[in-house]
């Protein structure tokens, strides 16, 4: 266990990989599929251990609101993360809670993979946090791509 903390001590966290400080609100775009959909969320905290996000997008013609609050805690690298993800699409909530998630981390690509060890569906929840700039990141998953970009304090 000494060991594990000492390996999440050395590695980059959550701001190098979720450039947004605590607090600050951010714009939601919706990149792929191309759909016009945009949205707004909130960093509830941010450490380097520990990060707390809370979106909503509004929906559309033929697609439902969707809101997600969203914590996972990076203890290091590889399994035995834990992650909590709370989401509404339309009228339909879910709840998922993984104490053994692992997440791979890409340092000089400012990317980290998480991968949940529960599949939802029988289909796997991958998903891939990039961040692309001062102040925006990306996060993918499932064949969709949103764009995150900070609003000034």
């Amino acid at each position: 266990m000494a060991a594990r903390k000492a390996r999440a001590a050395k590695a980059h966290g959550w701001e190098h990989y979720f450039p947004i400080p605590k607090g600050h609100a951010f714009d939601v775009f919706l990149v792929r599929p191309p759909l016009p959909l945009r949205g707004r969320g909130t960093v509830v905290k941010r450490t380097p251990s520990s990060i707390h996000l809370r979106l909503e997008v509004a929906g559309g013609f033929l697609i439902p609101s969707i809101s997600a609050d969203l914590e996972l805690t990076y203890s290091g690298e590889g399994g035995g993360n834990a992650g909590h993800l709370e989401v509404q699409v339309g009228a339909r909530k879910e709840s998922f809670d993984d104490r053994d998630v692992t997440i791979r981390s890409q340092a000089p690509k400012k990317a980290r993979e998480i991968f949940p060890s529960l599949a939802h569906r029988g289909r796997s929840a991958h998903a891939v946090l990039h961040a692309s700039g001062e102040s925006e990141c990306r996060i993918s998953a499932q064949g969709f791509e949103l764009k995150l970009v900070g609003k000034p304090a």
